[in-house]
């Protein structure tokens, strides 16, 4: 995609491709580790100020977290969270 005026569709298709990927990393990994240290979803709501729920959709991949959330989230884990940014690959048709 070149760089310049991108039409809405485009945009928002992309940007939720990006927040899905996102979204579904940090979920599978918050499922993984909680499974793995033998904590319940209440234990670490308890351990981040916030609810069972809201714990329990941050593992399904659902909401829109804050950067703060996810922060608590990694540190109740002991998880450490990196971000790499790498331009996208073409695909031709």
């Amino acid at each position: 995609m070149a760089l310049g005026k991108v039409a809405d569709e485009e945009m928002a298709l992309a940007t939720a491709r990006v927040k899905a990927r996102i979204l579904n990393s940090l979920a599978a990994e918050f499922y993984s580790r909680r499974q793995e240290v033998g904590a319940c979803e209440g234990d670490i709501a308890a351990l981040i100020g916030s609810s069972q729920s809201r714990v329990s959709a941050l593992e399904r991949a659902q909401g829109n977290p804050t950067i703060d959330t996810i922060a608590r989230m990694a540190a109740a884990l002991g998880l450490e969270v990196e971000i790499t940014v790498r331009p996208v690959s073409v695909r031709t048709q």
